[in-house]
């Protein structure tokens, strides 16, 4: 797992991934079996940049807490995506989230993809990261993302304060389950 994320972490301070960086992570991939009891298949597209790790970690907290991924969730995370990287056109910002989904949908089960979320949230904390400093943004966003579709569910409540927790940042005090 420390090898996983420290690969991660280097994935995530460049700018681009490089084709090297993307063969040497989806080796270390497998190795996830011995710590987690399952083989790891999911496997990091080329030109992984640190927006398709914060963007991946968006779409899954979305879908994965309330077990549903709503119309309003994807807007609100495109338009918060957009905010993180402005420079991005129409396009490039359908392709960053449209790749992010593809990745997310390659996992052979649930379990692997929280795996693979919980160790990119802890790589956008990083020293290495891009984000590193800018979890109460975070924090935001995801509560933004969570009110997206009118309800607010327990386990996006949860999520959202133990991640709060862990960075130190602050969740607004009005922010509690709706359902």
């Amino acid at each position: 797992v420390a090898k996983l994320q420290q690969l991660t972490e280097l994935c995530l301070s460049d700018t681009q991934i490089t084709a090297d960086g993307v063969a040497e992570l989806s080796k270390a991939l497998p190795q996830c079996e011995i710590d987690f009891g399952y083989q790891q298949s999911m496997e990091l597209p080329e030109n992984f940049k640190p927006i398709h790790a914060l963007t991946a970690v968006y779409l899954g907290f979305a879908m994965f807490t309330d077990g549903d991924l709503a119309e309003e969730e994807i807007g609100t995370i495109s338009q918060k995506i957009s905010e993180w990287d402005p420079d991005l056109n129409a396009d490039e910002l359908a392709d960053v989230v449209g790749g992010a989904g593809a990745w997310l949908d390659s996992a052979d089960d649930d379990q692997e993809i929280i795996v693979m979320l919980q160790v990119l949230l802890n790589t956008l904390s990083s020293e290495a990261s891009p984000f590193k400093g800018r979890e109460q943004s975070i924090v935001s966003d995801l509560v933004q993302i969570s009110m997206a579709d009118g309800q607010i569910h327990p386990n996006e409540e949860k999520f959202v304060r133990e991640y709060a927790k862990e960075v130190g940042a602050v969740v607004p005090p009005k922010f509690r389950a709706t359902i």
